[in-house]
């Protein structure tokens, strides 16, 4: 457990951290921009997977992930000849009250860091404030969650440029079965879009398909294999259709803790030729998840 006051000192130094960044970033593409939001999104279904986030009301927690990636393309390029490394640090604090009948309230505030070692201008800071419902259940014997949120974004791309501001609407479902006693399967359904983006050129509607596969190997170490698919169109004209496929073998040190080897393959398609690239990540991850 960690005291509410020390949680609160964590994350005013990590915003401050972040403001004193903001002078110190470089130009990115919108590909490097939606390629480093979907990366977010997996730090956080990592998090969210400890024994100790599957509290029912978690009513406060405190987030914290750090991690060091190889990637072999960090240019996204066709050719693919830019590898690189990036560490990846995220801080974030949140409320998640139960309201009753398997539905809740969650309001959270994230701040996460991408910095590129070789190609520090493909460096990128996020700070997401997101509001939504979310309802757990059973659906045809299946364990069931869904959720609507809006998330209030702003990043960093361009020391000549202020910051970008978006407004994301999303909708999410996912389903999941013990087919056998450790071994789970499951499924997902993500659609977001940008009501609001300034520049107007990022905004964009995607939707995602998502399933994986989760073995126990022991009590504190396990397997899961996933496969991801997603269409994004950005309303400026460009469309790209991206998959992955990765595997994750995860070490639970404590109820709250967690240590993970991963490694992905990504291949993305677009309007634009020149959006054509293929991408391997591999790394090491550190993932702290309390509530309090």
């Amino acid at each position: 457990m960690v005291p509410s006051k020390q949680a609160t000192l964590l994350l005013l130094a990590a915003l401050l951290f972040w403001a004193g960044r903001l002078g110190a970033q470089e130009a990115d593409s919108i590909a490097q921009l939606n390629r480093l939001r979907v990366l977010q999104n997996q730090i956080i279904q990592e998090a969210v997977g400890l024994p100790e986030a599957n509290v029912v009301d978690h009513w406060k927690f405190l987030l914290v992930n750090s991690s060091m990636t190889y990637t072999s393309n960090a240019n996204l390029t066709p050719g693919g000849s830019s590898p690189d490394v990036f560490t990846t640090n995220a801080l974030g604090l949140g409320w998640q009250p139960a309201l009753g009948r398997g539905f809740g309230f969650a309001t959270s505030l994230l701040l996460t860091d991408f910095r590129y070692v070789r190609m520090p201008s493909l460096s990128l800071s996020f700070l997401d404030w997101d509001v939504g419902l979310n309802w757990s259940g059973t659906v045809a014997g299946m364990d069931a969650q869904f959720s609507i949120s809006q998330t209030l974004e702003t990043t960093q791309q361009d020391v000549h440029q202020m910051p970008t501001l978006s407004s994301i609407l999303t909708v999410e479902g996912i389903l999941s079965r013990e087919i056998m006693a450790g071994h789970t399967l499951s499924a997902s359904i993500d659609l977001s879009a940008t009501p609001y983006s300034t520049p107007w050129e990022n905004n964009y509607a995607s939707a995602s398909v998502s399933c994986g596969y989760a073995w126990n190997l022991t009590k504190s170490c396990s397997l899961s294999l996933s496969a991801l698919a997603y269409e994004t169109s950005y309303f400026a004209g460009p469309r790209n259709l991206t998959s992955s496929a990765g595997a994750t073998v995860t070490w639970a040190v404590t109820s709250w803790l967690s240590v993970s080897a991963f490694a992905d393959q990504t291949w993305n398609f677009g309007s634009n030729g020149g959006s054509n690239y293929t991408v391997l990540d591999t790394g090491m991850n550190l993932s702290a998840f309390l509530s309090f």
